[in-house]
């Protein structure tokens, strides 16, 4: 039998992660949710309209979709409820800081044993 391919694969992501988060950060969006919720109040509305300055154009409903699958993962958590005038508003934060960055060059060298 003669190798007519082989490639080495390097290790250039380490998450640690539960499966219920894993799956709620499927979707790009939601990872931009969590990171505008770091420590900030926000209700679904407000993380509409600053999802609309980044180029995400979603109804309020499909936000409230993807809020809710954070929160039912624990990545999002409801952080004060307002009434007024009989409507209730919920206001959602995080305390998970997602992170982008990239690995050093030499991270397989060191770290993939």
């Amino acid at each position: 039998m003669s190798i007519l391919m082989e490639k080495v694969i390097s290790v250039d992501r380490i998450i640690a992660i539960n499966y219920e988060q894993f799956r709620a950060l499927e979707d790009p969006i939601r990872g931009k949710i969590v990171q505008m919720l770091y420590k900030k109040k926000l209700n679904v509305e407000q993380i509409n309209r600053r999802l609309k300055k980044l180029g995400y154009k979603k109804a309020v409903t499909t936000i409230r979709h993807h809020v809710e699958i954070l929160k039912n993962s624990g990545l999002v958590e409801i952080v004060k409820i307002e009434e007024s005038r009989g409507a209730i508003t919920k206001y959602y934060g995080s305390s998970t800081k997602l992170l982008d960055f990239t690995l050093p060059p030499d991270f397989d060298k060191n770290y993939s044993k």
